[in-house]
């Protein structure tokens, strides 16, 4: 006699041992007694996107507002064991999509940034203002110190 066994066709996010996390179209998949979880990626095509909030791009902050041009991303499959699996959590396509782009930081080019202001370059005079934060900011970085033996006079390194 054979068991009734529960077949999953879901978009999901899968949570995996190992902080690791993927998004996708799930299955599950019967090896003899062995169930395991497909997990299907689509492709993602390149695309340009407005930032909804600030994020680190390589070492540039990109302010919200920003527009982005997304590389593409090829899609591929995963089977991943149940046993492996700490939450699964069903969502519909357009989540699982946004989640994949947010998730993708391989190949973003920024294509114009939002409201930034530019310091001026170093040959330029610095406002007055900022000009004293930086020499307290170059004051509070040299470090006195007492040497032994010699009298209680502090030399700067």
């Amino acid at each position: 006699m054979e068991a009734a066994q529960n077949h999953l066709e879901s978009w999901a996010v899968v949570e995996l041992m190992g902080h690791q996390k993927e998004v996708g179209f799930v299955t599950t998949q019967y090896y003899g007694t062995a169930c395991m979880f497909k997990i299907d990626v689509p492709d993602l095509s390149e695309r340009e996107q407005t930032l909804k909030r600030d994020r680190w791009i390589g070492d540039t902050l990109a302010p919200a507002g920003t527009t982005i041009r997304l590389g593409a991303q090829p899609g591929r499959t995963r089977l991943v064991g149940v046993s492996s699996v700490y939450a699964l959590n069903p969502c519909d396509r357009e989540t699982a999509i946004a989640l994949l782009e947010e998730k993708q930081d391989e190949v973003i080019k920024i294509v114009s940034l939002a409201g930034c202001k530019q310091l001026p370059l170093g040959g330029e005079q610095l406002p007055g203002r900022m000009k004293r934060r930086t020499n307290r900011s170059l004051q509070s970085r040299q470090q006195t110190t007492i040497l032994p033996g010699s009298p209680s006079t502090p030399t700067n390194l």
